[in-house]
């Protein structure tokens, strides 16, 4: 089960995870496609509007080649320097 995430928390995981999918020259479609997802539910974990299923964030994980404990420290290091 993914962590209870705070607002601030959620949107820095949603930009973690776009700048992943970026860097990987993934659009969104084939992003999502490629985990199984739907589009839109990506959309969501990127906007920081829903958090990911476990599974979900799983299979997007390893599409991206990524280990989800990488993904999670990144947001963690990000929340951690957040300016005041």
């Amino acid at each position: 089960m993914m962590p209870r995430l705070n607002t601030f928390e959620l949107a820095m995981l949603g930009r973690v995870l776009r700048e992943t999918r970026r860097h990987r020259e993934f659009s969104i479609r084939n992003a999502a496609a490629a985990a199984g997802l739907n589009k839109d539910t990506l959309w969501g974990w990127e906007a920081g509007r829903h958090r990911p299923g476990l599974r979900g964030f799983e299979a997007l994980c390893q599409v991206y080649e990524v280990s989800t404990s990488e993904v999670i420290e990144e947001m963690l290091r990000r929340v951690q320097n957040r300016p005041l």
